[in-house]
């Protein structure tokens, strides 16, 4: 494992950390920090990794345009391309998952989270890489069914119509 990868890692996991306590604080109704921990490292985690990848990618191409022997094709499209597509559905995860805590709709997020394993799930076959987009997501699927605390669903319904309120 290059450096590099190691800071991306180890800068995710703050960032999650970060965002977790951050909710976990200011949320309304009751629920657990370390599975909130794991519903945000998902996207948090491929948002920094994308970003390392399109400076990586970047690097290259100004190696190359240095060399006089940058050529713009479809592999250059496609890298940027990839990065900015799981960067967009990673931040709609985010806002999902936002929304998931208020209200309990798990919809959105579910949805976020199947675009993003379906953009995926291709890179497998060209680098392993391409799993952890899909194993970070499992992850955030399995902790948001224990992120919310046992509330009761008067509690919850309360919340929802609050919400509902503020939304309109």
């Amino acid at each position: 494992m290059r450096p590099i990868d190691i800071v991306a890692l180890l800068s995710s996991i703050v960032l999650a950390i970060v965002i977790s306590t951050f909710k976990v604080r200011k949320s309304a109704i009751p629920i657990s920090a370390f599975p909130v921990f794991f519903m945000f490292l998902a996207p948090v985690t491929i948002i920094v990794h994308m970003f390392f990848h399109l400076a990586f990618v970047s690097y290259g191409i100004i190696q190359s345009i240095t060399a006089h022997s940058f050529e713009y094709n479809f592999r250059t499209y496609s890298l940027y391309l990839m990065a900015g597509v799981l960067i967009y559905f990673s931040a709609q995860l985010i806002n999902r998952l936002n929304l998931f805590l208020v209200t309990g709709a798990y919809t959105g997020a579910l949805k976020a989270i199947l675009a993003i394993c379906l953009v995926s799930a291709p890179v497998i076959l060209l680098n392993p890489f391409g799993l952890l987009p899909i194993l970070v997501c499992m992850i955030a699927l399995l902790a948001m069914r224990f992120s919310l605390n046992h509330c009761g669903a008067v509690e919850r319904e309360q919340m929802k119509t609050q919400h509902v309120a503020v939304r309109n």
